[in-house]
C-alpha cells in the first residue's frame, strides 16, 4: 500500500489516457509526500512520451505491418494444416485427386471426360520404364553423397543453415527412397514437357511430345496410301491414315477404327518429330526432374511466393487503401516481384537441376558427353515449331541453347562418376558369372549322376 495519491485511478473510456493515468499513479507511488510533486512531474512526462510513441504514424504503421505478416503467416498454416489432415485421413484418395486435379489442369481429358494418358504397352511407356529405375539408384547415391558433404562440414563448423539443410536431406532421402521404379504418368499431350508436382511426390509427369510430337501442315498434291494425317471434326483434329485421294476427296481410317470422307481442305499432313531418340537423351530428361525434388525447388518457389505476397499486404496495410499511390505501389510490386525475384530463382533452379541432373545421369551408367544433344533437339524443336524463342528475362526456363553449352562444360567433370558406374557394373557382371558358374559347378555332379542311373 502507498499514500493516499497512489490509489487505484478511476475507470476510464479511453484506453490511452488510463495508460498515462496508471503510469502518473505507479510514479507517484514510489516516494512520500515529500516527492509526490516530483513524482508527479515525472509521471506527466511519461505519459506524454508514451502518449507520443503510441499516437505515432511511424508506430501504426510497424503494427499494421506486423498484423499483416501474422495474418499471412495464420493463413499459410491453416492450408497446410487442413492440407496435411486430408492427406492424412485419406492418402490414395487424395493423391488420386490431386493427379486428376493437375490432369485438368493441362487439358488432358476428352470431352468424354477421360483422361489423356498413353497406354502402358506404348513404346514411350517402356522406354521411360527401361530407364527409370537407374536414375532413381542413382538419384539415391547422389543424395547419400549429398549428405555426406553437409556431415562433413557440419563436423568443421556447427551452424543453423548446415542444420537446416541436414534435416532438408533427411526428407529427401525418404522420399525418394520410397519413390517407385514405375512413378511416373505419361500424358498424351504433344507439347515437349515434363516436370514434378509439389502436390502430387514421387511421381514424374511426362509428355508423349517429347517422343512423337506432331505438326500439321498442308497436304501435298498427291498423298500417298498410309500417310499419317489429321481429319478436323468440329473444332477438333483428329488423326487417321490415307486410304485414297480422289481429286478433292480423301478417304481416312481414323484411329477409332471409323472411315471418313473428307474434303482436302479440312484434312493436314501430320510430321511427326522424335525429340528422345537415345537412352542418355531420356536419362538426362528424368534426372533433371529428380532433381528438382533432391533442391527442394518447389517449396523454395512456394516460400518467395507468399513472401512477396506478404510484403504486398504489407504495403496495402501501411498505405491508405484508397489512394491512387497504393494501386501503383501494389501493381509495382508484383512486377517487381515476378520479373526481379521469382523468375530470376526459377531459371537458376533450372540450371541447378541440369547439373544435379546431369550427375545422376552419369551415376546411372548413361554417357554424360551425350545426354546435351537432348536440348539440341529440344532447341530444333523450338524452331521448327515457334519459329524463334522467347526472351530470357520473361521465361521460367533459361535459354535452351545456354543450358546445353552449360551441359556441355560440365561434363568432363561428371566422366568421373560415369567411369566409376561402368567399372561397378563391369565387376557385378564378372560377380554374376562367377556365381552362375559356381552355380553350374555345383550342379554338375548331381547331373552326372542321373545320367549314369539312366545308364
Amino acid at each position: 500500500p502507498g499514500p493516499a495519491t497512489a490509489a487505484r485511478p478511476a475507470y476510464c473510456a479511453c484506453p490511452l489516457r488510463a495508460v498515462c493515468i496508471h503510469v502518473r499513479a505507479a510514479a507517484a507511488a514510489v516516494g512520500g509526500p515529500a516527492e509526490t510533486a516530483q513524482a508527479r512531474g515525472l509521471g506527466a512526462w511519461a505519459a506524454d512520451r508514451l502518449r507520443a510513441l503510441l499516437t505515432s504514424t511511424n508506430v501504426r504503421r510497424a503494427l499494421l505491418a506486423s498484423r499483416a505478416f501474422v495474418l499471412v503467416g495464420s493463413l499459410y498454416s491453416l492450408g497446410f494444416a487442413a492440407g496435411m489432415n486430408a492427406y492424412a485421413q485419406d492418402p490414395e484418395g487424395t493423391r488420386k485427386r490431386q493427379v486428376e486435379q493437375v490432369l485438368r489442369g493441362l487439358g488432358a481429358i476428352t470431352d468424354e471426360g477421360d483422361f489423356k494418358v498413353v497406354p502402358r504397352d506404348s513404346e514411350e511407356t517402356h522406354a521411360v520404364r527401361q530407364v527409370l529405375p537407374h536414375i532413381m539408384q542413382a538419384a539415391r547415391d547422389e543424395v547419400r553423397h549429398l549428405q555426406a558433404e553437409v556431415q562433413e562440414k557440419l563436423s568443421v563448423t556447427d551452424s543453423a543453415d548446415l542444420r537446416e539443410e541436414a534435416s532438408n536431406l533427411e526428407l529427401v532421402r525418404a522420399q525418394v527412397d520410397h519413390w517407385r521404379d514405375d512413378g511416373f504418368l505419361l500424358v498424351d499431350l504433344n507439347s515437349p514437357n515434363a516436370f514434378v508436382h509439389a502436390l502430387v511426390p514421387r511421381l514424374i509427369f511426362v509428355h508423349r511430345g517429347l517422343f512423337n510430337r506432331h505438326k500439321l501442315v498442308p497436304l501435298d498434291s498427291d498423298a500417298s496410301r498410309g500417310s499419317r494425317v489429321a481429319v478436323k471434326c468440329d473444332a477438333a483434329w483428329l488423326t487417321g491414315e490415307c486410304v485414297r485421294m480422289d481429286g478433292s476427296q480423301m478417304l481416312v481410317l481414323m484411329d477409332t477404327g471409323e472411315e471418313l470422307e473428307k474434303h482436302v481442305d479440312h484434312v493436314r499432313k501430320v510430321e511427326t518429330m522424335h525429340i528422345i531418340n537415345k537412352p542418355e537423351q531420356l536419362a538426362i530428361l528424368l534426372g533433371h526432374e529428380v532433381a528438382h525434388v533432391i533442391h527442394n525447388h518447389a517449396e523454395e518457389s512456394n516460400s518467395l511466393r507468399a513472401c512477396a505476397i506478404g510484403c504486398q499486404l504489407v504495403v496495402l496495410a501501411i498505405l491508405d487503401p484508397t489512394g491512387l499511390f497504393t494501386f501503383v505501389a501494389d501493381v509495382g510490386m508484383a512486377i517487381i516481384s515476378r520479373y526481379g525475384l521469382q523468375l530470376p530463382q526459377s531459371r537458376a533452379n533450372e540450371f541447378e537441376a541440369d547439373a544435379t541432373g546431369l550427375r545422376i545421369c552419369a551415376r546411372a551408367g548413361f554417357d554424360p558427353r551425350v545426354a546435351p544433344e537432348f536440348f539440341d533437339r529440344m532447341l530444333e524443336a523450338e524452331e521448327a515449331h515457334e519459329g524463334r524463342t522467347h526472351a530470357t528475362w520473361t521465361s521460367t526456363h533459361p535459354r535452351t541453347e545456354d543450358r546445353a553449352k552449360a551441359l556441355r562444360a560440365a561434363a568432363e567433370d561428371a566422366m568421373a562418376l560415369y567411369e566409376c558406374a561402368l567399372a561397378k557394373k563391369a565387376a557385378e557382371e564378372v560377380a554374376s558369372y562367377s556365381a552362375a558358374q559356381q552355380a553350374a559347378s555345383h550342379r554338375m555332379p548331381g547331373i552326372l549322376r542321373v545320367m549314369r542311373g539312366v545308364r
